[in-house]
């Protein structure tokens, strides 16, 4: 072999070699990237797993601890923890006190019962009968009567006067009344405003069960009770005097119509006269030697006779206007008497209510030995709660009640007894029982 061929085949060996060896390079460079990846996925792989297996640890761990919670829970459920146990307020529902209607009603019972001695002391032994008002104002009442007695008396006595037949004075004296009466219809009509407006503040449940009440202990002591509000309206004197004052005025009617027509009558005769007499003078003034003296007495005759005619009309003619006007003063006020169109009792009503405090003027006995008036007011409850574990809440109250009381004679208006009464009472019990109510005494100031 040439060294040509040896050179040649030596690179040819070389080049072989060198492509071995780069042939091996890169399969060791590849087998070196494989093992890097190979790795990298172990070691991830290894560190998802060690993430599993802490995340199972956790879970176990936070499971356990619930079973643990879970079992002191049901353990602490069977022994009571009795720091947490706490004792509820009671509670009243409601503005009224509790127990507060019978509290009250027994305390007014008390409160009326030193009333009633006071008014039974003050009417003294006798059987008189009371009358027993909630209105303070008993002198209205008193005005409306003489104001309604008054006028019935008046208009009837006017009446009288106009068909007696009266001289010329009396009756420009009648006229004057007369008209007086016209002008004073709006005071009479004012007087049947109401004594007091419909209302619950003047007649309140207190004050209508204090008059109940000082009612009842009275009777069942054996008085003779009357309520102002609460009666039939009796009919007496003031019942007669409209009675004859009506009748008087079908007669004024009757005169009226009669005056007129006697008015009428004189008149055409007046008239008559008049045109008789005017004949007389002309043929009197017609005579030659002037007129005979029979001729002027009978001028003269006949002058009177127009003259009185003339009278007779004109006093025909005043008696039939004044009875006109005194008509409408009557029928104006009987219907002002007898108003209730503002929903109050009428003034008739009123006066035969009252016309009784006067019967002794009028010859008769007294028919009430006393007013009384009676007021409540209202009370005032205190009252206490007591709340304990195991039992029923508890209850105290104490209340009173206060009502104001006078006595007048009607007689003389003088006060007879006055005074302030106070009841009370006390209620007390549990909650949901019967409760003991206890009447309470309470001193004399």
């Amino acid at each position: 072999m040439t060294d040509a061929e040896r050179l040649v085949k030596a690179q040819a060996d070389k080049a072989e070699a060198d492509a071995l060896a780069a042939q091996t390079a890169a399969n060791k460079a590849a087998r070196d990237e494989t093992d890097a990846v190979s790795e990298a996925a172990e070691a991830r792989k290894s560190a998802e797993l060690a993430k599993t297996v802490a995340d199972a640890d956790k879970a176990r761990s936070d499971a356990d601890e619930a079973a643990a919670d879970a079992r002191q829970t049901r353990v602490s459920s069977l022994i009571p923890d009795f720091s947490k146990v706490t004792v509820p307020d009671a509670k009243v529902e409601g503005d009224q006190p509790y127990g507060g209607s019978l509290l009250g009603q027994v305390a007014l019972r008390e409160a009326v019962k030193k009333v009633v001695s006071a008014v039974q002391l003050g009417a003294g032994a006798g059987a008189g009968r009371l009358l027993l008002t909630d209105n303070p104002d008993l002198a209205s009442a008193d005005a409306t009567y003489q104001d309604v007695a008054d006028g019935l008396v008046g208009l009837t006595q006017q009446i009288f006067n106009l068909l007696g037949e009266p001289p010329a004075k009396v009756q420009r004296e009648f006229a004057a009344v007369g008209a007086a009466l016209v002008g004073a219809l709006p005071g009479l009509i004012s007087m049947v405003l109401p004594r007091r407006s419909v209302s619950s503040k003047v007649l309140a449940a207190d004050t209508t069960a204090a008059v109940a009440e000082v009612a009842g202990q009275l009777t069942a002591a054996g008085r003779e009770v009357h309520l102002d509000d609460f009666r039939l309206v009796p009919r007496g004197a003031i019942a007669h005097k409209e009675q004859h004052l009506r009748a008087e005025r079908v007669r004024l009617l009757q005169a009226q119509l009669g005056n007129l027509a006697g008015q009428a009558d004189q008149a055409a005769l007046r008239d008559e006269a008049t045109a008789r007499l005017a004949r007389l003078q002309k043929t009197a003034d017609e005579e030659t030697g002037g007129p005979s003296a029979a001729q002027l007495k009978q001028v003269e005759e006949v002058t009177v006779q127009r003259d009185d005619f003339a009278k007779a009309a004109d006093k025909a003619g005043l008696t039939a206007g004044l009875a006109k006007a005194l008509t409408e003063a009557l029928d104006a006020f009987l219907a002002a008497i007898h108003d209730t169109s503002k929903g109050s009792r009428s003034a008739f009503a009123t006066a035969a209510l009252h016309e009784e405090f006067y019967s002794q003027t009028e010859g008769h006995p007294p028919v009430f030995s006393g007013i009384v008036f009676i007021k409540a007011a209202s009370g005032s409850v205190d009252q206490a709660f007591i709340n304990r574990f195991g039992a029923k809440a508890r209850f105290a109250s104490v209340g009173s009640v206060s009502v104001s009381y006078w006595m007048v004679d009607p007689a003389t208006s003088n006060v007879v007894v006055s005074g302030v009464a106070i009841g009370a009472a006390q209620l007390g019990g549990k909650v949901g029982e019967t409760p003991v109510i206890t009447p309470l005494t309470i001193p004399e100031m």
